[in-house]
C-alpha cells in the first residue's frame, strides 16, 4: 500500500494511506481487497492528515488543502499569510458553538485557528517551542500541546472571540513527547513520550494517575476505541511504538 505509511484513516467502504513521502492514497473495497482509485501529492514531512467528514485535511509547503473524501478533489485552501514559520507540525479539530475549525501548529511555535466553513483564518498565537503534537477538547474549551522539551502546554480558546490564550504548564520527567490523546469522555488525556513510556492524567487537575512502560522504544501512536471490544468487554486504549509492538490497556476500570 506504500511506503513509510505515517496516517491511515478508515471507512466501512474505503481507506486513505498518508506517506511520510507526501503521497496519500484513496483505496476502495473490491470485494476481498483494496483496490488504489486515486491519490494526490502533498508536502509530506511530520504532520499527519486529519478528517473532518466529509473532507480530508493535508499539509502542504505553506498552507493546508481541504479536498473531499471521495474524489480527492482540492476544494478550499488554508493560509496563514506568514512567511518564515517552518514546515506545519500537527493539526486538530476543534468544534465551538457547533461549528468545525481546523487548528495547525507549526516549526516556529506559532499556531494557527480557521473556520473550515469559510476556510478563514480567525485567530493565531505563539507558543514557546515547537509543537510535535496538539489536541483540543471542544467540551471544555481547553488544548494540550506537546514538543521537545520536558512540559506540556495548556491553552485555552475563548468561545466567542476565539481568542487562543496559554495557560499552565505541566511538568514531564522526560524530554521530548510524539503524541498526546484525551479520552473522549474528558476525564484523562495520554502522553506518549520519546523515553519509551505511556503517562496518563487526570484532565481536571493534571496529577499523573500512572506510567506504563511496556515498550522499549518511543512511543508514536495512540488510539482509545469507538466501542467496546468483547474480549474484554470494555473500551480500550491502543499503543504503537518504533518497537514495532502495539500493546492494549483497559483504562476504564
Amino acid at each position: 500500500m506504500g511506503h513509510s505509511i505515517q496516517a491511515l484513516h478508515a471507512s466501512h467502504d474505503y481507506l486513505i494511506t498518508q506517506e511520510k513521502s507526501g503521497i496519500v492514497k484513496l483505496w476502495s473495497l473490491q470485494e476481498s481487497h483494496y483496490q488504489m482509485t486515486n491519490s494526490i501529492e502533498t508536502y509530506g514531512g511530520f504532520c499527519k492528515s486529519l478528517v473532518v467528514k466529509p473532507n480530508l485535511i493535508v499539509p502542504q509547503e505553506k498552507s493546508l488543502d481541504i479536498v473531499h473524501l471521495r474524489n480527492m478533489e482540492k476544494t478550499r485552501t488554508l493560509y496563514t499569510e506568514v512567511d518564515s514559520l517552518g514546515c506545519i507540525m500537527c493539526i486538530t479539530q476543534v468544534v465551538i458553538n457547533n461549528k468545525d475549525y481546523i487548528l495547525g501548529a507549526y516549526e516556529s511555535g506559532d499556531i494557527f485557528l480557521w473556520s473550515l466553513e469559510a476556510a478563514k483564518l480567525v485567530s493565531r498565537s505563539k507558543l514557546d517551542e515547537y509543537p510535535t503534537t496538539i489536541t483540543f477538547d471542544s467540551s471544555k474549551g481547553t488544548g494540550i500541546a506537546a514538543s521537545v522539551k520536558d512540559f506540556l502546554q495548556i491553552f485555552d480558546i475563548n468561545a466567542n472571540t476565539l481568542e487562543i490564550t496559554l495557560g499552565n504548564r505541566i511538568t514531564i520527567p522526560n524530554q521530548g513527547v510524539n503524541i498526546v490523546k484525551i479520552r473522549e469522555d474528558s476525564r484523562i488525556f495520554v502522553v506518549g513520550c520519546w523515553d519509551n513510556c505511556i503517562r496518563y492524567f487526570n484532565w481536571k487537575n493534571f496529577r499523573c494517575l500512572a506510567v506504563l512502560n511496556e515498550h522499549t522504544e518511543p512511543i508514536t501512536d495512540i488510539k482509545f476505541s469507538p466501542y467496546p471490544v468483547k474480549q474484554w468487554d470494555s473500551n480500550i486504549m491502543a499503543a504503537g511504538s518504533q518497537d514495532g509492538v502495539i500493546s492494549l490497556w483497559n483504562l476504564y476500570s
